[in-house]
């Protein structure tokens, strides 16, 4: 299956686009690959049977201080998978 989403930058991006449409401020601060297992024994990019299966963004939508929101965009279809509402936003 090819990846969509190659890159933190890609998925920041993603998840920035999302967010704007329910925060009037969105800044990418982290974007962090999650793995997931193979069963097949393939060697990818993060070790031996792993593959990035998500991404997990945190976005700070704080206008006047840090709020932060995470974002999980599939890394295969550049879909978003969930989100996670600040508290204080």
């Amino acid at each position: 299956m090819p990846v969509v989403v190659e890159s933190a930058d890609k998925a920041a991006e993603i998840a920035v686009a999302f967010l704007a449409k329910y925060y009037e401020f969105a800044q990418p601060v982290r974007a962090t690959p999650r793995a997931g297992s193979i069963a097949s024994g393939a060697i990818g990019r993060f070790g031996q049977q792993d593959y990035v299966k998500y991404w997990e963004v945190e976005v700070d939508v704080g206008v006047a201080g840090t709020t932060i929101a995470k974002v999980n965009v599939d890394a295969q279809t550049g879909n978003i998978l969930g989100f996670e509402r600040p508290a204080s936003a």
